[in-house]
């Protein structure tokens, strides 16, 4: 009887340690050995796309040029209740009278295209042929870019940027294109010469014109603004020696341009010596800054020899005449 309750006993020990062995086996930490990284590092990866920012990219349209402006700087709604335009001409001695009206670019505000067609072209002021010249205008009523709306022409207020590709270039205010490209542009300060948005406040504005001494047979007349450049619809009055002349402007805005001429346009423009050239060009317009207005025309067209021209200035017969290219 005591021999069976000794291995009995034995027996529980040995189970027990049997146990003790297996569960300290389970608790063993697993080894797991490393993973081989299978991930491919391209060594000539794709470009991404990059982000525009706040600026478009315009794509380049085979035979034409590209006007991309920022006006975002200029009051958009005191300004542009009748859109504006691109107005120039891609033929030589065009009229100007062809347009094309810009297009907001989605996703872009105050940005906006116009694409024009470049033809046979001109030559600009420095003697480059150009398959297009124009600039941008307000326009009227009547959905016609309209020159009392036309963009200031002035340096501190128009900005090239460096996107731009092409041969374009801005010459006098005029944007032209050389070559087909995309002229990026940006517009700030006063921008525009005037508005047709804005009832404008009206005075009567006395000139006075300095010349040479006209001629009985000639008169001379004021043209600007106000008659929208017809060549000349105000008579002035000259003194006894012809060579001071007068006349008042009625009701008209002050800060507009305006011009004297023998009563039209090609000979009878009033012409200015450009030194640097060394022959005549066209008289800077006189600006209506005040309730009395003085300036001085060195001569007229008409007055001044033919070899004494600048070609960019010279009619398109006497272009022919001079062997002006």
């Amino acid at each position: 009887m005591k021999a069976n309750k000794l291995m009995l006993a034995a027996m529980l020990v040995a189970g027990l340690t049997m146990a003790f062995n297996t569960s300290c086996k389970k608790k063993e930490k697993e080894i797991i050995p490393p993973q081989e990284d299978t991930t491919k590092v391209d060594p000539d990866p794709e470009p991404q796309p990059q982000p525009q920012g706040d600026m478009p990219v315009v794509e380049q349209v085979a035979g034409k040029g590209v006007v991309v402006i920022n006006v975002a700087k200029i009051n958009e709604g005191e300004y542009y209740c009748n859109g504006f335009a691109m107005r120039g001409e891609n033929v030589a001695g065009g009229s100007w009278e062809y347009f094309v009206n810009f297009e907001a670019i989605e996703g872009f505000d105050g940005w906006y295209k116009a694409v024009v067609d470049l033809g046979e072209g001109g030559v600009d002021s420095e003697g480059e042929a150009v398959l297009y010249g124009g600039h941008p205008c307000l326009n009227n009523e009547g959905g016609v870019p309209d020159w009392n709306y036309e963009w200031t022409k002035s340096e501190e207020e128009i900005t090239v940027l460096e996107q731009t590709t092409g041969d374009v270039h801005i010459t006098n205010g005029n944007i032209n294109f050389l070559s087909e490209g995309v002229i990026y542009i940006e517009m700030q300060g006063q921008g525009w010469k005037d508005t047709p948005c804005v009832e404008p406040d009206l005075f009567d504005i006395a000139v006075t014109v300095n010349t040479p001494a006209i001629p009985a047979e000639d008169k001379v007349f004021l043209t600007g603004a106000f008659d929208n450049w017809s060549g000349g619809s105000v008579e002035m009055t000259p003194n006894a020696e012809r060579t001071v002349w007068t006349a008042t402007l009625t009701q008209v805005q002050l800060n507009k341009e305006v011009k004297a001429t023998l009563g039209g346009w090609d000979e009878n423009n009033s012409m200015r010596h450009d030194a640097d050239k060394a022959c005549w060009v066209g008289a800077d317009n006189a600006v209506l800054d005040d309730l009395t207005v003085d300036f001085t025309v060195e001569n007229f067209y008409k007055y001044i020899p033919l070899d004494e021209i600048c070609c960019e200035s010279a009619t398109e017969a006497d272009k022919k005449a001079k062997g002006c290219e």
